[in-house]
């Protein structure tokens, strides 16, 4: 057996590293084929780029211009077979295959290209529509990024609507309260903000750009313009763990804690907490609605994230799928279910839940900023901070009970009752960012988080 386990482990070592070069290389292909390619993007404009039959063997090649630009690799319309830089080619990823249960075939994807005037015919849209969305595409990332941060900024809720754990009764969150909860991350959010706040103005600076690459009148003022908007649309890098080598495979190690924070008081007591925990929706629950008659219901189970089945053993894995204990591949689109908690005047836990999306890693990013400062000092490998995280799981209430089938994990107890909770999007803890607690409130004298409780809270 320990053999065996050592080959798994070696096996999905390699597989990893297998996939880490795969990757570079592609960025190191996509950096060269620009370069190479950057003369053409003018020439489709000018109408000097040829057209071939996309069913021919030959390879097209490019009508002479007048500057005559190097040789490129190029992409090719796959409606009328037009050549064109990657800039003026908008893409489209088409899903072949998905992945439903554990040992199926993984998510296949096709990539395919069309050129501008034949994106347009297609989808309806203007010729000038469809080339800013092509220009526009590789800061999609960082626009929605963009996009949601200043959202939920605006929005600012004074109050957080979330139900009661005993009874089921929507209940309004104050401000306070949610401030007093989410301290422990206070100054990681300021962090996080400051950098959201350059992805802002990086985003607003390529638009910028792009406005004025349309009204370019010259190859080389197209190459000026090129050359600034490649450097807003290299990728920010995150914040935690920034002087490591595999700066991802820590902060990837860090999301497997389902404990946001955990404020204990002087006698080391749990007063207050935030955790959020991944459900499985898929319909795979055999329920015998008659004599004899069986069917498909939602699973509905509630599992710690250590305890989801993986494709890898390394925690650390690029492109980990996880799969439920009914075999289900998760899906993003089932949210996570998020546990509140809070000591209230008469020394009793008042426990609410809200229903959250998956959290970005963004988001991610700031809960690794403050494991990196309590948790992950001494250790020498993501796997050994993965090592540090308690499995901590979710507490029963009226909505989250026992698995009848499977003693010991918990399951929500309807899919309609999940979906009908309040919402709350993890992009709002940044309204909190740097805020002191409210006036009058004493700051907690022990703040911890992940690995720092006593043995005996299981229940946050």
């Amino acid at each position: 057996m320990a053999k065996a386990s050592a080959a798994a482990k070696k096996k999905a070592t390699k597989e990893r590293q297998a996939l880490r070069r795969k990757d570079e290389k592609e960025k190191v292909r996509a950096q060269n084929f620009e370069e190479r390619c950057q003369p053409a993007c003018s020439a489709l404009r000018l109408g000097t780029m040829t057209t071939v039959d996309p069913k021919a063997k030959s390879k097209p090649q490019p009508k002479k211009l007048a500057h005559d630009p190097p040789k490129f690799d190029a992409i090719v319309c796959k409606d009328c077979g037009a050549v064109a830089h990657w800039r003026e080619m908008p893409a489209t990823w088409v899903l072949e295959h998905r992945e439903e249960m554990i040992g199926d075939e993984p998510d296949r994807w096709t990539l395919s290209h069309r050129c501008v005037p034949c994106e347009a015919k297609a989808t309806g849209k203007s010729e000038a529509e469809v080339r800013a969305t092509c220009l526009a595409a590789p800061m999609a990332s960082k626009r929605w990024r963009a996009d949601q941060y200043q959202t939920k900024l605006a929005e600012k809720r004074d109050e957080f609507a979330a139900t009661n754990a005993s009874n089921r009764m929507i209940k309004m969150i104050t401000r306070n309260d949610m401030n007093i909860i989410l301290e422990p991350l206070g100054q990681y959010l300021l962090r996080k903000k400051t950098a959201l706040d350059m992805v802002v103005k990086d985003v607003e600076e390529h638009e910028r750009l792009c406005r004025a690459l349309e009204n370019a009148t010259s190859l080389q003022e197209e190459r000026a313009i090129m050359a600034q908007m490649e450097k807003l649309e290299v990728d920010d890098k995150y914040l935690a763990f920034s002087e490591q080598v595999d700066q991802h495979a820590w902060i990837q190690a860090c999301s497997f804690s389902d404990s946001w924070t955990q404020i204990l008081d002087d006698q080391g007591q749990l007063v207050g907490g935030m955790c959020s925990y991944y459900p499985c929706f898929g319909n795979t629950r055999d329920l015998e609605q008659s004599l004899g008659i069986w069917i498909k219901q939602p699973c509905c189970r509630i599992i710690p994230s250590k305890e989801w089945n993986r494709n890898s053993d390394d925690p650390t894995m690029p492109r980990m799928r996880y799969y439920c204990f009914c075999g289900k591949k998760f899906n993003a689109g089932w949210g996570q279910l998020v546990e509140i908690k809070r000591r209230n005047t008469r020394g009793e836990m008042d426990m609410w839940y809200m229903r959250a999306d998956v959290p970005s890693w963004d988001i991610e990013d700031v809960r690794a900023m403050y494991l990196e400062d309590h948790v992950g000092k001494g250790c020498s490998s993501p796997q050994q901070l993965y090592d540090k995280l308690k499995v901590i799981k979710p507490t029963h209430s009226s909505l989250v009970i026992d698995d009848p089938t499977m003693p010991g994990v918990a399951m929500h107890t309807t899919k309609e009752l999940f979906f009908a909770l309040p919402e709350f999007s993890w992009w709002e803890i940044f309204t909190f960012a740097g805020v002191a607690p409210p006036k009058g409130v004493k700051r907690p004298a022990v703040l911890r988080m992940g690995v720092h409780v006593v043995e005996d809270l299981e229940e946050c």
